[in-house]
């Protein structure tokens, strides 16, 4: 008579894990196994060390002492917490700016008339793209701000130009 062993390997093992962040242990003696098919989920406050463990499992950072494996072939998916290059925290500021602009380059004249709504559809389109492209481009956000305030002088300037 034959007897089948059914065992599981972990995918990921941590052992007795200590990793002290500025002296203050963040993670003491922690120990983790997480086998195939397995869903794992970490909720914490900011700063409880949720990216801190992704990163000591991703080899980026190394424990005070103990064992972190995660078994050969197989890979962590993972998602950064702040995106390089993405939307910035003070991107909700200027907006003013963007209205104002994508009115004139709309055809609204600054120093009275009215403008159509599809002129200012077609500006608002005009400034969309213009800083999608420069937050693509890594262009930092004072800098777009003052790259939106040249094209309105530019679209004052011009309107002038053509009243007379």
């Amino acid at each position: 008579m034959s007897v089948a062993l059914c065992y599981h390997i972990a995918m990921l093992n941590i052992q007795n894990m200590t990793y002290l962040q500025g002296g203050t242990p963040l993670f003491l003696q922690a120990n983790l196994q997480a086998f195939q098919n397995q869903r794992i989920g970490l909720v914490g406050k900011n700063g409880c060390g949720k990216s801190t463990l992704f990163r000591l499992i991703r080899a980026e950072l190394k424990p005070d002492s103990g064992e972190i494996s995660l078994q050969t072939g197989k890979t962590l998916a993972y998602v950064e917490q702040e995106i390089a290059n993405s939307a910035q925290p003070a991107l909700g500021a200027g907006y003013e700016l963007d209205a104002i602009a994508a009115a004139v380059i709309g055809g609204t004249s600054l120093s009275g008339g009215e403008g159509s709504i599809l002129g200012t559809i077609i500006g608002a389109f005009v400034i969309s793209v213009l800083a999608n492209g420069l937050r693509i481009l890594s262009v930092p956000q004072e800098w777009q701000i003052v790259v939106t305030g040249t094209i309105l002088v530019l679209a004052v300037y011009l309107d002038r130009r053509r009243k007379r």
